[in-house]
């Protein structure tokens, strides 16, 4: 396996686990759920720096996956904590709903 398809597998691995940890859960669940809440924030920044590793090496990836938006995913962590700041209705929304589509792009 390149360094590239590494990279891509382990960014699929980690989106994925975002979908198992938060199945099912409403947003209180979440947020009650201690465990899990910093499961899915460690996932969120590994899933960030594998992509920021990945468009700085491997520009191309952009072109082979136009529908993903690589910046966003890549400053994604940043969005979430910003000093003493958690946007945790951000961080919901990210391990609930839009993970999962990213998933669906990076399969195809």
């Amino acid at each position: 396996m390149t360094e590239k398809e590494e990279l891509l597998f382990g960014l699929k691995r980690w989106i994925n686990k975002v979908g198992i940890y938060t199945k099912d859960m409403t947003q209180d669940q979440f947020l009650e759920n201690e465990m899990c809440f910093d499961a899915c924030c460690f996932c969120l920044s590994t899933i960030s720096e594998i992509v920021q590793t990945l468009i700085s090496k491997y520009s191309e990836v952009k072109d082979e996956y136009k529908e993903v938006n690589f910046n966003a995913i890549a400053s994604m962590y940043s969005n979430c904590f910003s000093g003493d700041n958690i946007n945790v209705s951000y961080i919901y929304s990210l391990c609930s709903y839009e993970l999962k589509g990213l998933l669906v792009y990076l399969n195809k």
